[in-house]
């Protein structure tokens, strides 16, 4: 009986300790195996998405660069030995406020008349051009007067050569600025500026395109025939671009002056001067003149940042300087300004992002996603490996149990 009763305890524990185990096991894998393993797909589903991602961004702003916006730069510069063209030339009256109160007494008078604002001396000057050199075969050698201009500096005439000459490397007068009617004691001064002219003193702004250059001469001096005003050139050519756009240096100083016009409109003038077009009176006083010049006008020159103009896309900076001989001397009643053409030398700005540039920057950033990539299938690695070894172990229980 002992035996038999035995031998039922031996057949039934087996039986139900299996059973137990089997619970146990299906309830450890029912907790562990499905959490983890969807844990384990998130996780790489959102790793791989955010490589992906930032991969899509990178390559993006490489493809950007590469079409819309180079961030390299390569300046080039060429020397343009053909032809060449003279500035647009604008002559103005020296220390022009001095002779307004000379000319109008305002603290006397206590008015302002506009013909008086006109310098008579300047008045029947001309502009001698020759074509003996000029490539424009509509070219006809001829004197032009002067075209009138207001600008800060007083009543100025302009004076404009629009033919293009060949350069041949002789020192051959073009053309000449002829002043017939100046007083021994005038003076003025000559700007070579581009076919727009500004009527603010611009050249010391960022804003500018090219410098006002300017030669200061009087009656009593003039240049002899084997001298001349050296006119040199050197332009700038700028990329544009979507991101950065440019505009035509003629439309650059429109903008300028529209942009300084509008900020003394809106200052608290009360007169104006001619190269303001507005609705309210001329400055009669000297008071109010000098009042426009030191306070309202120097406002606007600080407020002139604010001017929403964009780069030029090609500018061309003339610089006047005096070539041959540095004698000078009056010669009868007549001042005579001749004017020699240099080659012209251009700096072009070349924005570039090569394809070279380009594939390796995209190569990287695929780099970075496979980085990432591998991150992600290492990670999952580690993970499966715990997970391995916790469930080697629990079968190593299980087996000592079942001996037991």
């Amino acid at each position: 009986m002992i035996s038999q009763l035995q031998q039922r305890i031996y057949t039934v524990h087996p039986t139900s300790l299996k059973n137990g185990i089997r619970r146990t096991r299906s309830s450890w894998l029912k907790k562990i195996k499905n959490p983890s393993k969807v844990g384990f797909r998130t996780l790489r589903f959102f790793l791989c998405f955010l490589s992906i991602l930032v991969c899509a961004w990178q390559v993006s702003v490489c493809l950007n660069r590469h079409f819309k916006e180079p961030i390299s730069t390569i300046v080039v510069m060429e020397y343009n030995i053909d032809n060449y063209t003279f500035p647009t030339i604008v002559v103005c009256p020296n220390e022009f406020i001095d002779k307004v109160i000379s000319q109008l007494k305002m603290e006397e008078m206590n008015t302002f008349s506009l013909e008086s604002w006109k310098n008579n001396e300047l008045h029947s000057s001309v502009i001698k051009q020759k074509c003996s050199e000029a490539v424009n075969t509509d070219c006809v050698a001829k004197n032009l007067s002067g075209i009138p201009i207001d600008t800060v500096e007083g009543h100025c005439y302009k004076y404009v050569n629009s033919n293009v000459y060949r350069f041949t490397g002789t020192d051959f007068w073009q053309t000449e600025l002829i002043f017939p009617g100046m007083n021994v004691t005038s003076s003025a001064q000559i700007y070579t500026s581009s076919k727009s002219v500004y009527k603010y003193n611009l050249q010391n702004l960022k804003l500018t395109p090219n410098a006002l250059n300017f030669l200061f001469f009087r009656m009593t001096e003039v240049i002899l025939s084997d001298g001349g005003l050296a006119v040199k050139h050197q332009g700038f050519q700028n990329k544009n671009t979507n991101r950065n756009p440019c505009w035509s240096e003629d439309r650059v100083i429109n903008c300028l002056n529209l942009c300084m016009d509008n900020i003394l409109r809106r200052s608290n003038i009360t007169c104006m001067l001619p190269f303001l077009t507005t609705d309210l009176p001329f400055c009669s006083t000297w008071e109010n003149i000098s009042t426009f010049y030191r306070t309202n006008l120097n406002k606007a020159y600080m407020e002139r940042h604010t001017c929403d103009c964009k780069r030029p896309c090609k500018s061309v900076t003339y610089t006047t300087f005096v070539k041959g001989s540095s004698d000078f001397k009056l010669i009868t009643r007549k001042t005579i300004c001749m004017f020699v053409g240099t080659p012209e030398i251009v700096v072009i700005e070349v924005l570039s992002y090569p394809l070279s540039s380009l594939t390796a920057d995209v190569l990287s950033n695929v780099g970075f996603f496979l980085g990432i990539s591998m991150l992600t299938v290492f990670d999952f690695i580690l993970q499966t490996f715990k997970v391995v070894g916790i469930c080697i172990k629990k079968m190593s229980t299980l087996k000592n149990v079942h001996k037991i």
